[in-house]
């Protein structure tokens, strides 16, 4: 029998609550019964849960049943602990035939690297507005940073600015221990540094060139995450989102450091996806294409005009395009996601 009650009172017929389908499904692990389901839309709960329901019951006439038992008060709150957020972001609404979603990163502190200016600062100010405390990261420029920092607190959000040489490993550590101290437990983990440095002929530039994209681009990832992860591990909850880039796939001429440099970023965040999976955190990566940002200036708009015609959707992206996909990989929706490679590039991937 299952005890306690999966949907509170004043609950009528149709009403489907996310809680209530994740406590049934953690039923199915809890006993080692086989899957099943409870179906989908208003259908899903056609009566009240009530106390002392048998598991036959939680289902629509016709569907497959876990025929084991359990406490479900107790599966209950354990689903309640681990998808709280996810409980309280989604619902069916018997009135209307869609669900509402929306990304809520309420209680969780985010760090994103290279976060003072260009798509690093949309990502600071999308992940503000989604709940999130963000520690916006700098390596020169400190006034740029509190420019973001500020806008994100007049929005009602929290922030702070974090300084950092990313060539240099002790300044990595020291940063990453100031926004802790600052912010807390960092939660959420943006690897946005990284540049093309040198640019031509890779054999006259040599292997310094390579050596100096790898340490900018991957060791710096490396150390941050190695700085954050126990934490991570500790709570079981982590979202580590590296930014590469479609420079790692098409090779343009003259950016072997960078192209080389990404190409390993890409393999590092497949092998921390399997190694950090157990512990609850996932690792995932974005890659933008050419997305213009303020260091573009009017120069560039020719070859704007050429990337844009060579795009499936016939237009070049903004900031915010790459920011709302990361923000979706830090939230709880993208839970069971890890080791993916997401590109935001209007499907220039697709003919390049």
């Amino acid at each position: 029998a299952v005890h306690g009650e999966l949907i509170e009172d004043g609950a009528e017929p149709g009403d489907f609550h996310f809680c209530a389908l994740l406590a049934i499904r953690t039923i199915s692990h809890a006993t080692g019964g086989p899957q099943w389901f409870v179906g989908s839309g208003r259908g899903a709960v056609a009566h009240r849960y009530r106390k002392g329901a048998t598991v036959g019951e939680l289902g629509t006439p016709g569907g497959r049943h876990n025929p084991g038992e359990a406490a479900c008060g107790t599966v209950a709150a354990d689903a309640r602990r681990r998808y709280g957020r996810y409980c309280g972001t989604g619902h069916w609404d018997r009135r209307r035939t869609h669900m509402s979603v929306s990304i809520d990163l309420n209680g969780r502190t985010a760090l994103v690297t290279g976060g003072s200016r260009g798509l690093g600062a949309a990502m600071c100010r999308t992940l503000a507005r989604a709940g999130a405390q963000v520690a916006v990261h700098y390596a020169r420029d400190a006034v740029r940073a509190d420019a973001v920092v500020r806008e994100i607190v007049a929005g009602g959000g929290r922030a702070v600015a974090v300084g950092g040489d990313f060539h240099a490993p002790d300044a990595v550590r020291a940063m990453v221990a100031r926004a802790q101290d600052l912010l807390g437990p960092i939660d959420i983990l943006v690897n946005n540094v990284g540049r093309e440095e040198t640019t031509g002929d890779p054999f006259e530039h040599g292997w310094d060139a390579f050596e100096k994209s790898f340490d900018l681009n991957v060791r710096s990832a490396f150390l941050i995450a190695q700085g954050v992860a126990p934490g991570m591990k500790a709570r079981r909850w982590g979202r580590i989102v590296n930014i590469l880039s479609m420079a790692a796939h098409s090779y343009p001429k003259g950016m072997a450091a960078y192209s080389t440099a990404k190409g390993a970023f890409a393999s590092f965040t497949r092998a921390m996806a399997v190694e950090l999976g157990p512990d609850n955190i996932t690792v995932n990566s974005v890659s933008p294409g050419w997305i213009p940002v303020e260091r573009h200036g009017a120069s560039t708009i020719p070859g704007r005009l050429v990337t844009a015609g060579r795009t499936p959707l016939g237009h070049l992206g903004v900031p915010d395009d790459v920011a709302n996909v990361v923000a979706f990989l830090a939230s709880d929706l993208a839970g069971f996601i890890t080791g993916v490679e997401v590109p935001v590039c209007g499907g220039v991937h697709l003919i390049s």
